[in-house]
């Protein structure tokens, strides 16, 4: 397995992993084209993005950026996501661990991430990373 950066030609092969696992339990997020085409190419733009792959196969990918806050550099990882039939190996994992290293290396003290409290697996993973919950309510207001 590879761990590289993301290019322009792999937007395709990430929206469809996009689409999949934001899809599931427990997100239930029906992505039309022209919403996930939009939201790829704005991510892939203003973050940095970071693909697995297998064979050649695009199997997982990474979104995250880092920026400045009162107390340093800050890091907030955006979305993370795995093909099915590929997870479980460890995939997840190195994609983070390779955030977090270039996170690190742009003078990065703190991650911060959301994730739902009954997504399961998403948790065991940034506990096994040792990810900690915060007093942070993350709050939203639908506009009319």
């Amino acid at each position: 397995m590879k761990i590289r950066k993301a290019e322009k030609r792999d937007l395709r092969a990430i929206a469809k992993i996009y689409r999949q696992v934001y899809s599931e339990k427990p997100y239930n997020e029906k992505w039309p084209d022209k919403y996930l085409i939009t939201r790829i190419n704005e991510i892939f733009h203003q973050m940095k993005s970071y693909v697995a792959e297998i064979k050649g196969q695009i199997v997982g990918f990474i979104f995250f950026y880092d920026y400045m806050w009162a107390k340093g550099r800050r890091g907030y990882i955006s979305d993370l996501g795995v093909i099915n039939k590929f997870r479980g190996m460890g995939i997840a994992t190195k994609l983070m661990k390779k955030a977090e290293d270039i996170l690190k290396k742009r003078g990065v003290e703190r991650i911060k991430l959301n994730v739902y409290t009954d997504a399961t697996s998403a948790l065991r993973l940034y506990q096994k990373l040792e990810y900690k919950k915060t007093r942070e309510v993350k709050m939203e207001k639908r506009l009319k």
